[in-house]
């Protein structure tokens, strides 16, 4: 069943419906209820779906329903509709492709606009209460790399005009608007079903007028009902470590180098992890980086080769970095070179300081340099701007960037790439 099916039978669902419906309609108020996330090869996140009834008399129970609503294409995919209560069942489930991303301001930039309607089962249908009622999970799959804390609120309702001012466009069916239309049933009454009016609680899009001439007018009959752009941020139910670090090791390999290994157990939301290295334990410098997971339940071995170790004693700790900029450092580890044993001297090591930074960071190296290149990409490798004329200590304005992870990389005079880190901007 493609769009226009399925807003055709909406149509005339509502024009058959809205000769039963009276003045006086009771009000279905959606919303969602304790949405989870859950980890395991994918993450996943479920929205249960409630709804309350205004007046709870002559036994009201939910008949055949329709939805249409947004989400975030970006961030969430895979969408289905699972633990329906009492044996309703979906019918119809079409979703579209990317549409209206920017104009709902998804964290993702994309926007999937997905409809469907909820069958009742006459055999056994769902009493409805003035307190909220689970109806079914909306579920899907987070897009490996979003951001968590997670906020990528669906868009359950973009205009509710209220069908009884004769803006049939609040149900969506003659436009692509987000939009319920529910039914119910009074006294187990299956031969006359009522409309109903629908509001939704929250997860409601901000105004912009800019979308259409109907968009977000919140002064329907039911106005007094709070509506809210979800301000929720989800995160796992069980709070997890970024990186839930296992043993670190540091031993000592031929021609004066040093292997440093370690084992995550799991981790969740990772960026990277910078090994540092310091000749005093105080004062660490960053002399690489190593890519992380963003989630895995598995152990994952790490590693890492410092082929120029100081003389004298060195110590080595890991600070692993989060998508969100936060910090968590291993303990310590020593190896000691007794002096003139190492080449400490023979190869440029760069690190850049603070690392996360708000803009400004300035580039630390073993050697002194002059004449070199910074050329700036983002996360996807993409080029971005590059910084002529850097010497040793340059300090380098960053701040025209956003909030993310970028790789900055280093180029001589010859256009040969000494060094590339990574460097992590934050806004907050």
């Amino acid at each position: 069943m493609n769009f226009k099916t399925v807003a055709l039978v909406a149509v005339c669902l509502m024009t058959f419906l809205q000769v039963q419906a009276q003045k006086d309609a009771r009000t279905l108020t959606w919303s969602i209820g304790e949405v989870e996330m859950t980890r395991g090869k994918d993450v996943r996140v479920s929205y249960p779906i409630m709804v309350t009834i205004s007046d709870a008399g002559e036994t009201p129970q939910l008949g055949t329903s329709t939805f249409r609503f947004f989400y975030d294409a970006g961030s969430l995919s895979q969408l289905s509709v699972e633990n329906l209560e009492n044996g309703y069942r979906v019918k119809g489930l079409n979703q579209s492709k990317d549409v209206f991303g920017d104009v709902f301001g998804f964290v993702g930039g994309g926007g999937i606009f997905a409809q469907f309607n909820l069958i009742a089962n006459q055999q056994d249908l769902l009493d409805l209460t003035t307190e909220p009622v689970h109806v079914m999970d909306l579920t899907f799959t987070v897009s490996p790399g979003a951001k968590v804390p997670f906020c990528a609120p669906l868009v359950l309702d973009n205009n509710p005009e209220g069908w009884e001012k004769g803006k049939a466009n609040d149900s969506g069916f003659l436009s692509n608007d987000a939009g319920i239309v529910g039914t119910y049933f009074l006294n187990k009454n299956t031969k006359e079903i009522q409309l109903a009016d629908d509001e939704v609680l929250n997860f409601l899009w901000e105004q912009n007028p800019g979308f259409d001439r109907l968009v977000d007018q919140l002064n329907d009959r039911a106005g007094s009902t709070v509506k809210l752009k979800s301000k929720m941020c989800i995160e796992p139910k069980n709070p997890v470590h970024t990186a839930e670090l296992g043993p670190f090791n540091a031993q000592k390999e031929a021609n004066a180098k040093v292997r440093l290994d370690w084992l995550t157990i799991s981790e969740f939301n990772n960026s990277f992890f910078e090994i540092q290295r310091s000749k005093d334990g105080f004062l660490f410098e960053t002399i690489g980086t190593v890519s992380g997971k963003w989630n895995t339940v598995e152990e994952t071995l790490y590693d890492f080769l410092d082929e120029t170790p100081l003389d004298g004693t060195n110590y080595y700790r890991l600070k692993q970095v989060d998508n969100n900029g936060r910090v968590a450092y291993s303990d310590v580890r020593e190896i000691v070179f007794e002096a003139g044993t190492t080449n400490q001297n023979t190869q440029l090591k760069i690190s850049y300081y603070p690392n996360p930074s708000k803009g400004m960071v300035r580039i630390l190296s073993n050697t002194a340099f002059e004449g070199y290149e910074v050329s700036v990409l983002d996360a996807e490798g993409r080029f971005i701007f590059k910084r002529s004329n850097i010497n040793t200590n340059t300090h380098l304005d960053l701040s025209e960037l956003s909030a993310g992870v970028y790789t900055l990389s280093l180029s001589d005079k010859d256009q040969a790439v000494i060094a590339t880190e990574q460097v992590v901007i934050v806004k907050k």
